[in-house]
């Protein structure tokens, strides 16, 4: 019966994931054409290519800052009122947001399209609540594979979004697409995750939180941010996810400076990288887990991923194919670890709580080594991973001295 009702939702939840992500991405061609054609009239014709560039990049970072503001409120409601209902919440933002992208465009406004990014990040928390209701119906013994799933989900998302939304703003294909055609797509699969959650998902019968204030969320991340084990694991997945979001975008540049690779060539090996993470955390990561330990698992994994940092300076395309693939694999394997380990030693009451912290760190780090990587873009690359590489070892050094996973003694402790 336990096994037929994580399976039942389970499979809803992960498709709901797969479309939200991919409602956010294959609007992505809408922001670049708006911002950065010449022929678009939403920005003054006679603005500089730099500064459409920066706008542009501005509105992308908008909504994971957002979703850094709102994801432990949104994610702390659910613990009180159901991971149903705020998903339901969630999935409305985003069609508001949509619509406001829509007659952006018809209207030529660029307040609405800020407004618009502005929702779509704070509907961009349903993944945290996707997290937390994995928390909910499945044991921590399962945590592993089951948020492998969730990652490989949004991950194939992430993946597939960007390609779908140039084809449906491709004239060229039907003659009736155009650059607003990826928005109509995303409103009709937003519609259709709201069938999807009403009809075949349903909240497992735990036990809600009576009450909630924003005294007791702070009063609640103080306690948090004293358990020292706790604390040091959170900082370890903030290390890992700003090295991967510095890192990656300044080995990208070196691909495409040092060995010449074209913009063609690093979105296919972006894509194919992220499959082989995707694959990994679904696949791979379960295996491991039932093999050795979390803690373990999570040090041995870091430490993979700082030796293929060492190597990123070879010069060889082969090899750098190969290491970028790896480092892939090993973000797969790192991210449904750290999950699981943060939702298993933390109160079984709260998930919402502990991965509204995990969704605030994550958004802070990519959103941090995005910025990093714009200003020291001319810092020597020996430098960058030379910085990478220290920043690993200290992660290392947390996860194998500091950060204690002993989940019967973290849920007695006074939370």
């Amino acid at each position: 019966m336990q096994l037929r009702i994580r399976q039942k939702n389970l499979i809803p939840l992960t498709l709901i994931l797969f479309i939200e992500v991919l409602t956010g991405w294959i609007t992505l061609p809408v922001l670049y054409h708006v911002l950065m054609s010449p022929q678009s009239d939403m920005l003054n014709s006679d603005m500089d290519f730099s500064s459409r560039k920066m706008l542009y990049f501005l509105l992308i970072l908008l909504s994971p800052f957002c979703k850094m503001l709102t994801a432990l409120f949104i994610s702390s409601l659910s613990d009180r009122y159901g991971r149903k209902s705020l998903l339901l919440f969630c999935f409305l933002i985003g069609v508001f947001g949509f619509t406001l992208m829509l007659f952006s465009v018809f209207w030529s406004s660029l307040s609405l399209l800020i407004l618009s990014c502005i929702f779509h990040g704070i509907s961009n928390s349903s993944i945290v609540v996707a997290k937390s209701a994995i928390a909910d119906f499945s044991s921590s013994m399962h945590h592993v594979k089951y948020y492998g799933l969730l990652l490989c989900a949004y991950l194939f998302g992430f993946a597939i979004g960007p390609h779908l939304g140039s084809l449906l703003s491709n004239i060229a294909i039907v003659n009736w697409f155009d650059f607003t055609t990826p928005i109509w797509i995303a409103l009709t699969l937003l519609l259709f995750n709201f069938v999807l959650l009403l009809e075949f998902y349903r909240d497992a019968e735990v036990t809600r939180l009576p009450r909630l204030s924003i005294i007791q969320l702070w009063q609640t991340s103080q306690q948090l941010w004293h358990t020292v084990s706790l604390r040091n694991l959170l900082l370890v997945v903030f290390l890992i996810n700003l090295i991967t979001a510095y890192y990656g975008l300044n080995h990208f540049i070196f691909l495409l400076h040092v060995l010449n690779f074209s913009a063609m060539q690093l979105g296919l090996l972006l894509t194919f990288t992220i499959i082989g993470a995707a694959l990994s955390s679904a696949i791979i990561a379960p295996i491991i887990s039932r093999k050795i330990s979390l803690p373990t698992f999570l040090s041995r994994a870091l430490i993979g991923l700082t030796i293929a940092y060492a190597f990123s300076l070879i010069a060889i395309t082969w090899v750098q194919i190969v290491i970028i693939l790896f480092i892939g694999i090993i973000i797969g394997l790192l991210s449904p670890v750290y999950t699981a380990m943060l939702a298993s030693s933390y109160s079984d009451k709260q998930p919402g709580f502990i991965m509204g912290w995990l969704g605030i760190i994550l958004s802070l780090a990519w959103l941090l080594g995005i910025i990093l990587n714009s200003v020291l873009v001319k810092i020597p690359y020996y430098l960058n991973f030379a910085v990478a590489i220290i920043i690993m070892c200290y992660s290392i050094y947390l996860s194998i001295k500091h950060v204690k996973f002993k989940t019967q003694l973290e849920r007695q402790s006074k939370l």
